[in-house]
């Protein structure tokens, strides 16, 4: 399944260039600069600047994410991680279906407004 994610990721992430939301080959590390052990990768950054974060989930989970209108708490602390120490006002994040296709995203500045990407897309 992990591999299965990433192709998804991979996929995304082109579709998001070709529509000029995303830059290409903008995924960096992120450290944390007192403790070097906290780190993690962003998938990239928008055009705008904001974070780009993709996540491949189950259907169940898609459907949750639909249904609240809002990204899912597992990975709130990692965005949260990304933006304070990747210098980050913004998190536009994508889901993305693994069963079914489907994509949506959320754009979280603090956590307040959001945004869909069409299903086209």
């Amino acid at each position: 399944m992990c591999y299965a994610g990433y192709l998804f990721k991979r996929d995304a992430l082109a579709r998001l260039v070709a529509m000029g939301v995303a830059i290409p080959g903008s995924g960096k590390e992120v450290v944390c600069p007192v403790n070097p052990l906290i780190r993690g990768l962003t998938d990239g950054v928008t055009q705008v600047g904001a974070l780009l974060e993709i996540h491949s989930v189950s259907k169940h989970k898609f459907e949750t994410v639909d249904r609240r209108q809002r990204g899912l708490f597992e990975h709130e602390e990692q965005a949260q991680l990304l933006m304070r120490y990747g210098f980050f006002s913004e998190a536009f994040k994508v889901y993305r279906d693994w069963e079914t296709d489907r994509k949506s995203t959320r754009l979280n500045s603090s956590h307040s407004a959001k945004s869909r990407m069409p299903s086209s897309a």
